[in-house]
């Protein structure tokens, strides 16, 4: 059985695309599961770039991307990873106000996902 999640993406390229996540029933544990925060919870949009640190509620392994909501405007990349919490870049030049899930994702499937804040 296949258990199947759409979440777009800007990681896909400049214009962002919807990318489909899939993982076998009963695989690494799922976003509902893990609750992604965020450090700090809120980013200013004229900081143009900034890093937060993302921790997740539970372990976590694998984890070899992040995503953002396409229509966030965010351009999300995956920094070092310190002591079980991800450094991520949020590029936020292109970036709409409001709360935005982002996910931390493992071979193409989401297991960690949590919301930003962007002022």
């Amino acid at each position: 059985m296949i258990k199947a999640r759409i979440f777009s993406t800007l990681a896909a390229g400049a214009f962002g695309a919807a990318v489909l996540f899939a993982a076998p029933h009963g695989a690494a544990a799922s976003p509902e599961d893990c609750i992604l925060s965020f450090d700090p919870v809120a980013v200013a949009i004229e900081d143009e770039m900034v890093e937060v640190e993302a921790i997740p509620s539970e372990a976590v392994e694998g984890v070899d991307d992040v995503v953002a909501e396409l229509e966030s405007g965010l351009f999300v990349s995956l920094g070092e990873l310190d002591g079980g919490a991800f450094t991520v870049h949020v590029d936020l030049e292109a970036a709409n106000p409001g709360q935005w899930e982002i996910s931390l994702v493992s071979e193409d499937f989401p297991v960690c996902t949590g919301e930003l804040t962007v002022d």
